[in-house]
C-alpha cells in the first residue's frame, strides 16, 4: 500500500525547538519518516512555519550554494533552516530571492542534531519550498498555528470532544519519549496567549515577551474577525476542492501531478498548492487513497 505524503504541521518555533526526541515507525518498513515528538504531543515531520526573515548566508560557494537563515515567529523566536543546491534545489533557488525582514511561509522537514561533544540537541529545518507574503497571511497562518495547539492542550486537558489516530500517537509518544509525568501546558498556555495577544494587535515583533496567563481564550473570535478581511486560503481552498472534486472522474482520485496544472490556472505556485492540501486533509474534507491522489471525502 502507497504511502500518505506526510502533512506539513503548523508550529510555533518555541515548541519546534523542545521536540528533541525522535521516532521512527519500523512497522511501516524502509521509507517510515523520522518523527520529532515534542513535549506537547506533536508529531513531526513535515512542518508549516512563518514570520519575518532576519538573515539568509551562503555559506557554500556561487556554483554550489548551501543557504542558513533564520526566521523570527511572531513571538520573536528564531526557527533555524537551511537549503543544500544539491539536497534541496528548489529551496535554495527560493532563499536565493529573497533578504532579510521580508515576511515568509516555509514548508521543510525538520531535523535534529546533538553534536558528539555536547548535550544540546539543536532543530533545523531543511527548506522544501519558502516564499515571501504579506502581514496578512503570516497572521493567517499564526492563527491556524494557535487553533492546532490549542487542540492538542485542550487532549492533555481532557477537553477535546475527539481526537485523531495521529494526535493520539503523539500525546502517547510524547509521554514515553520525554519521560514525563505531566505535561508542559502552563508554559505552552503562556505561549498560546502570547501569539493571540499579537494576532489581536495584528503585529508581529522580534522581541520576545512574557505574559501572566489569565486561563482566558476568548479573544481568538476577535483575531479571526481580523484576519478576515484578506484571506487568500479560504477562497484557494474552496476552488480547489471544487477541482479535486471535478476531475475525479473515476472515482480514485485525482493526480497530484494534474492539480499542479490547476494550481498554475488558479495563480498558486507549489508551495501555496502544498500548504492548501495540507489544509484540506487536516479539516478531514480530502484524504489519499494512495500516494499522490487525492479524493473529497
Amino acid at each position: 500500500m502507497a504511502q500518505r505524503r506526510e502533512p506539513a504541521i503548523p508550529i510555533f518555533a518555541k515548541e519546534l525547538s523542545r521536540a528533541t526526541e525522535s521516532y521512527v515507525d519500523e512497522d511501516k518498513g524502509e521509507y517510515s519518516p523520522t518523527y520529532l515528538i515534542s513535549d506537547m504531543g506533536a508529531k513531526l515531520s513535515r512542518v508549516l512555519v512563518g514570520g519575518i526573515l532576519t538573515t539568509v548566508e551562503n555559506h557554500g560557494s556561487e556554483d554550489e550554494p548551501n543557504y542558513r537563515a533564520q526566521i523570527a515567529d511572531p513571538a520573536g523566536t528564531y526557527y533555524y533552516v537551511n537549503a543544500n543546491q544539491q539536497w534541496q534545489p528548489e529551496g535554495a533557488a527560493d532563499l536565493s530571492q529573497l533578504e532579510s525582514t521580508e515576511y515568509v511561509l516555509c514548508v521543510g522537514r525538520v531535523r535534529s542534531f546533538t553534536p558528539e561533544d555536547g548535550d544540546k540537541t539543536y532543530i533545523t529545518i531543511s527548506v522544501e519550498s519558502i516564499r515571501s507574503v504579506s502581514e496578512s497571511e503570516v497572521n493567517q497562518w499564526a492563527l491556524t498555528a494557535c487553533q492546532n495547539l490549542f487542540r492538542r492542550f485542550s487532549i492533555v486537558k481532557e477537553a477535546a470532544e475527539s481526537i485523531g489516530p495521529r494526535e493520539e500517537s503523539g500525546i502517547s509518544l510524547a509521554k514515553e519519549l520525554h519521560s514525563m509525568t505531566e505535561f508542559p501546558t502552563e508554559e505552552m498556555a503562556l505561549l498560546l496567549m502570547d501569539h493571540l495577544q499579537n494576532l489581536t494587535g495584528a503585529e508581529i515583533t522580534t522581541t520576545q515577551k512574557v505574559e501572566e496567563f489569565s486561563g482566558n481564550f476568548e479573544t481568538a473570535s476577535d483575531i479571526e474577525e481580523t484576519s478576515s478581511e484578506d484571506q487568500p486560503t479560504e477562497k484557494h481552498e474552496q476552488r480547489l476542492l471544487d477541482k479535486i472534486s471535478a476531475l475525479d472522474v473515476d472515482g480514485e482520485g485525482t493526480m497530484y501531478e494534474m492539480l499542479v496544472e490547476v494550481a498554475n490556472e488558479l495563480k498558486m505556485d507549489t508551495a501555496r498548492l502544498d500548504e492548501t492540501l495540507d489544509s484540506l486533509s487536516e479539516q478531514g474534507l480530502i484524504y489519499q487513497p494512495s500516494f499522490n491522489q487525492f479524493k473529497v471525502s
